[in-house]
């Protein structure tokens, strides 16, 4: 950043913990002649930078979105924008069906176009259950869609499988973060499910914070996400406050490495309760 003062920057939430003390240096000649994208949290990464930062999304297999300056200022804080492709086509359909959903209602997005897979190499019988019968390709993720001024965007709702099991209640993973992420001393956040023996599984938030000696605590969290008006079943139980997210081999936050960290640290403090009640 200091050597070549890039004027764009592709950020994940790994990254932006990385660079985020090099940020809250920058002067105002700076901050203007920089543009940031980001997988989510357009809005809160722009009033931590004071520059502009636009949504994308995309995929190995295919289709890539964006939001774009020209987009209304609402679009560019929640939305990922349109593809980039006018031939791109997108379909949202009920998970696991064909049938589309009305418009604002999530449903699972459909792709095709001239970048996007058209099947998986000597994986035919793969290919049955990721393709729809006229070549579309299942992404897994869920979106809704609707049309603002003329013009189709896309709002991304996370992961099909990303959600958390409450005793039967369905908490989506992304739908959490983003409110979590919209929390003035959170700089990134990733939840996810811990081992529960009454309710299977409990939500726990794990928080990297905007200043390293942050004090934020659970309850404060709670009351925050309450005025929020998050409903209570999806507040999380237990909050971890990290420096650092753990990554995969090729630098993506790893949700599978969080998950053993905090079975291990229940299983740990179990231990130790087991220990103590012992004596």
């Amino acid at each position: 950043m200091r050597d070549y003062q890039p004027t764009w920057f592709g950020v994940a939430g790994p990254i932006l913990t990385r660079i985020a003390p090099e940020l809250a240096q920058s002067d105002g000649s700076a901050r203007a002649r920089r543009n940031f994208i980001v997988p989510k949290n357009a809005a809160g990464l722009t009033r931590l930078t004071g520059s502009p930062a636009y949504h994308i999304f995309g995929m190995t297999e295919g289709v890539i979105m964006f939001s774009r300056k020209d987009d209304p200022q609402e679009i560019r804080d929640t939305s990922v924008g349109s593809p980039v492709s006018a031939h791109d086509e997108v379909k949202l359909v009920s998970p696991g069906t064909e049938d589309p959903v009305a418009d604002g209602e999530p449903g699972e997005a459909l792709f095709r176009g001239p970048y996007t897979i058209r099947g998986y190499y000597k994986s035919e019988k793969e290919d049955v259950t990721r393709f729809t019968a006229d070549g579309f390709y299942r992404s897994g993720d869920l979106m809704t869609s609707r049309v603002v001024d003329g013009k189709r965007y896309y709002f991304f709702f996370g992961r099909i499988k990303d959600v958390v099991d409450r005793g039967g209640e369905k908490i989506n993973a992304e739908e959490l973060e983003n409110v979590i992420n919209l929390h003035p001393s959170v700089l990134a956040c990733a939840v996810v499910g811990m081992p529960d023996r009454v309710y299977g599984e409990r939500v726990c938030a794990f928080v990297t914070p905007k200043a390293p000696a942050s004090d934020l605590t659970l309850a404060q969290l709670t009351r925050y996400l309450q005025e929020a008006g998050l409903a209570k079943f999806k507040w999380p139980e237990r909050l971890e406050v990290i420096r650092e997210f753990p990554l995969t081999a090729s630098g993506k936050l790893s949700k599978v490495l969080l998950r053993q960290q905090i079975i291990q640290l229940l299983e740990a403090e179990t231990a130790g309760n087991t220990v103590t009640e012992g004596k």
